[in-house]
């Protein structure tokens, strides 16, 4: 649903409640009918869910060797993967250039008269 955001200002509390009785509920918020936020309920993890995906990856992992070899560290380079789904694993951020960086310029020295 979208809402103006003068509205949503206004109306934030009973946003909130909305949302906590019906979690699935979006609201995206406009400015000059153009949408720039959107306001959902906050997604739970249980505690300890991470940590139980990764252990069973592992034991996927040590169960099909031929399928997919062990590396050093190949667990956790396949993590955001296996935890997030193939879609946010391909996002991947480029690496930071190695090497020299390039000099940086001193500003211009200010002549006083």
């Amino acid at each position: 649903m979208k809402i103006p955001i003068s509205e949503a200002r206004q109306k934030l509390p009973l946003l909130v409640r909305r949302l906590q009785k019906h979690p699935g509920d979006a609201y995206e918020i406009t400015v000059r009918n153009e949408v720039v936020a959107r306001l959902t309920a906050a997604v739970v993890v249980e505690p300890g869910f991470a940590a139980t995906s990764l252990l069973k990856l592992v034991d996927h992992w040590e169960d099909s060797p031929d399928k997919l070899p062990l590396l050093h560290g190949a667990v956790s380079e396949h993590k955001s993967a296996y935890l997030y789904g193939e879609s946010v694993a391909k996002k991947k951020i480029a690496p930071k250039p190695r090497g020299r960086r390039a000099p940086r310029h001193a500003p211009p020295s200010r002549r006083t008269r």
